[in-house]
């Protein structure tokens, strides 16, 4: 049988999230996107696991740690260095598989894991914005959970202060309707006309600056579904319903109005 094991690790620099015309300086902006993808075993049970991080080794001349001490914690390890980390999650599945299998694998007891942590914003010397994320699919036959997990942080850059999914915004504002007019037909706008009509719950999960918008992920539940995404937004348009430390991280001090 052919050698199914196979490994890949990458190194590279990340600019193409970043927001049209900001001024980026190679030196300093250290997010390197880290790729891994190997075959792991425990026992009778194989276990596919790929990794893909943007990590901030450093931004600005700013080291992260609080930052790259939360992504860490929240990908469930305790290294604050990709390799750490990458490593910290595959030993977690097994042993790799390093030579030839005797027999096919039992697909039932396949397990998929996706780990990523995704650049998702950046402002020089102001802000930077990450997502992390999970996904464990086992077979049913495997003894794994199957899970998934999603967060957002923004990490000011200044006071390296840490804002996770919705922590930048007062949602009771939004709930009793203090927002702009025509502001929950951009909220609903990605749902055709029947899915709106049997919406029965609806919130937002995380929301984070980017440029002059602000992103809304929205986490919507039918009566046959789940559905979440994101919306981008004037940042004029929500600003009353941002926090007082949330509008100091992005517009750089308060207005005075």
């Amino acid at each position: 049988m052919k050698k199914i094991f196979f490994l890949f690790f990458a190194l590279s620099p990340l600019f193409s999230v970043l927001q049209a015309g900001a001024q980026i300086d190679t030196t300093t902006f250290l997010v390197h996107n880290y790729k891994y993808h190997v075959l792991m075993h425990d026992g009778p049970e194989m276990n596919v696991v790929d990794v893909s991080l943007d990590w901030p080794d450093s931004i600005d001349g700013n080291d992260c740690l609080p930052l790259r001490q939360y992504l860490s914690r929240t990908l469930g390890t305790v290294g604050t260095t990709a390799d750490t980390v990458i490593r910290a999650l595959a030993t977690g599945y097994g042993e790799p598989v390093s030579g030839l299998l005797d027999t096919i694998p039992d697909d039932h007891r396949f397990c998929y894991a996706t780990y990523q942590v995704i650049l998702r914003s950046y402002k020089p010397h102001t802000y930077a914005v990450f997502e992390v994320k999970s996904t464990v699919e086992p077979g049913s036959l495997s003894s794994r959970k199957a899970a998934f997990t999603s967060h957002v942080v923004t990490y000011d850059l200044r006071q390296n202060q840490l804002f996770a999914d919705i922590s930048m915004v007062r949602l009771y504002f939004l709930q009793s309707g203090y927002v702009t007019d025509g502001f929950y037909d951009k909220l609903f706008a990605p749902l055709d006309d029947d899915t709106y009509s049997d919406l029965q719950w609806a919130n937002i999960d995380a929301a984070w600056p980017d440029g002059e918008k602000m992103i809304l992920r929205v986490h919507c539940r039918t009566s046959s579904q789940d559905i979440t995404y994101d919306v981008s937004v004037n940042y004029e348009d929500v600003r009353s319903f941002v926090t007082r430390k949330g509008r100091k991280v992005i517009e750089g001090k308060l207005k005075v109005r």
